[in-house]
């Protein structure tokens, strides 16, 4: 445990299948929805604290950042690359027991063409 908010306990880790995952790991998600699982950065791992909420259900949550495909970001355009994938503002809370497995990423740094993309959406 690494602190205790007011309805919420975090954890800096969590046992999941007999795997073990920390904040700040990129895994898949299931997506029941679609045919590809979803990939998410762990920002949070909490629970909601049983002295403060009222029938507390301690089931560990994740507080996860997304990251998208080319697929998800312009509709109908082909994927550039199966494995390219973006960071993004969208954060969301997702039951623990969604994680699939970790999904390694690599950051690549330098200009391109999604960030104008991005750019176009979200200033414009």
């Amino acid at each position: 445990m690494i602190h205790v908010g007011s309805s919420k306990v975090y954890y800096k880790s969590i046992s999941i299948e007999n795997q073990l995952y920390h904040m700040g790991e990129t895994v898949f998600l299931d997506s029941t929805d679609e045919p590809d699982p979803y990939i998410a950065l762990i920002e949070e791992i909490w629970v909601e604290n049983p002295v403060e909420v009222e029938n507390a259900v301690c089931e560990p949550y994740l507080t996860v950042r997304w990251f998208y495909r080319w697929s998800d970001v312009a509709p109908g355009e082909p994927d550039r690359s199966p494995f390219e994938i973006f960071w993004s503002f969208h954060v969301d809370e997702n039951p623990a027991v969604c994680i699939l497995r970790r999904c390694p990423v690599e950051a690549v740094v330098g200009p391109s063409d999604i960030q104008d993309l991005i750019n176009r959406k979200v200033w414009n």
